[in-house]
């Protein structure tokens, strides 16, 4: 069994860092780079099982096993059982948001209640490269060179170093020869191949890049790859692990991608308050608008409209705790209302959310109402 993945997760930190290429003197296990502001997405298909219970911690670490950052809550954990019997998981990176350049870095996965301990192969994070790389997110419709996208039905994702080395037109017709013998050559099918270059890759990254590639739906840099053809591999650099490789792709510009979270949650809305109908005497004097995660302040002010006139009537500071913001509510006659705000708040993963439809958050203040059954015929005035 082959775990295919980019960030391949290994139990031996030693057996992360080693590369197979045998006979070298100098060895470099670069090629994977995370960009700072972009979330990436990985499944194992492990021969042991990796099973850490929604306990785990995840830090990065560098290859003397030093702890440079926890980032436990940047990194999203799913788990199920592969067709084998063994405990998989696909995680997610949500952005780090820090640039370490080019230090050679780790994942490290500590589960917090048994002495598990699963560690990366190197990357490094930086933006620096962001124009000598590029990004691929690749999925299949079953389970493809061990992994199971039926039971982890994710796009993966990765950026590579690499860039794009120019363009070359590919023609294609075909020859026939008609009753009267004479050939005649079929309208030309023009495309165009775009090429892509490595100029240092390791065995590990190259063979993931060639399965990668051979997924059912592959986006380069967002856009759909629709032929490919084989991944070139070079010769060897030197007495070390590296050599080039180079691949060519015809894109299909009308289908797109664009990465969102997939196991990391939404931001969504849990209450909102007020609500409903109140009377004077019952409406709150702070309202609230609580969230499923944790939440900052981004800019603006909660807004407060006439709901018959649409008219704005006030403009609220809000205070934030964890999940939710707080407001002091204006002192209002009988009528009805709704709130809006755009570019309020958003949570730790750069997730933002709106209301910007009057029904998501509106309430009304009226008259006091009485149910018949308060009354009966036993209740009578007396002197």
């Amino acid at each position: 069994m082959t775990d295919f993945s980019f960030l391949r997760l290994n139990t031996d930190f030693a057996t992360a860092k080693f590369d197979e290429m045998q006979e070298s003197e100098y060895f470099y296990n670069g090629g994977v780079c995370l960009h700072p502001l972009e979330k990436y997405l990985q499944t194992t298909n492990s021969p042991t099982d990796i099973a850490f219970d929604d306990s785990y911690k995840v830090e990065l670490i560098n290859c003397k096993e030093e702890v440079i950052k926890d980032i436990t809550s940047s990194v999203f954990i799913t788990e199920f059982q592969d067709n084998n019997g063994i405990y998989q998981i696909s995680f997610e990176i949500a952005p780090l948001n820090e640039d370490f350049y080019y230090e050679g870095l780790y994942l490290k996965f500590t589960h917090l209640d048994s002495p598990l301990r699963i560690y990366s192969n190197r990357f490094i994070v930086t933006a620096e490269e962001e124009r000598n790389s590029f990004r691929l997110d690749y999925k299949s419709y079953s389970v493809y060179k061990g992994t199971n996208y039926i039971l982890a039905d994710y796009y993966q994702s990765i950026r590579l170093l690499g860039y794009f080395n120019g363009i070359s037109e590919k023609k294609d017709s075909k020859l026939y020869t008609e009753i009267n013998g004479k050939i005649r050559k079929s309208r030309i099918i023009q495309s165009f191949e775009h090429d892509y270059n490595i100029e240092y890759v390791n065995t590990f990254v190259y063979e993931r890049l060639c399965v990668a590639l051979e997924n059912d739906l592959v986006y380069l840099n967002g856009v759909f790859i629709e032929v490919l053809d084989d991944v070139s591999a070079g010769e060897r650099i030197g007495k070390s692990n590296l050599f080039e490789a180079n691949f060519k792709v015809q894109f299909d510009n009308t289908q797109t991608y664009e990465d969102t979270y997939q196991i990391a949650p939404l931001l969504s809305i849990n209450e909102l308050l007020p609500f409903g109908s109140y009377t004077l005497a019952s409406i709150p004097i702070t309202g609230k608008a609580t969230f499923n995660n944790n939440i900052i302040y981004v800019g603006g002010k909660l807004k407060l409209y006439d709901y018959s006139t649409d008219a704005l009537l006030n403009e609220i500071s809000i205070s934030i705790t964890d999940n939710y913001f707080e407001f002091t509510m204006p002192i209002l006659a009988n009528g009805e209302y709704y709130f809006l705000f755009d570019n309020l708040i958003q949570d730790e993963l750069l997730q933002t959310i709106s209301i910007t439809d009057k029904e998501q958050w509106k309430f009304n203040i009226g008259l006091a109402d009485f149910l018949g059954t308060d009354f009966n015929n036993t209740d009578f005035f007396t002197n």
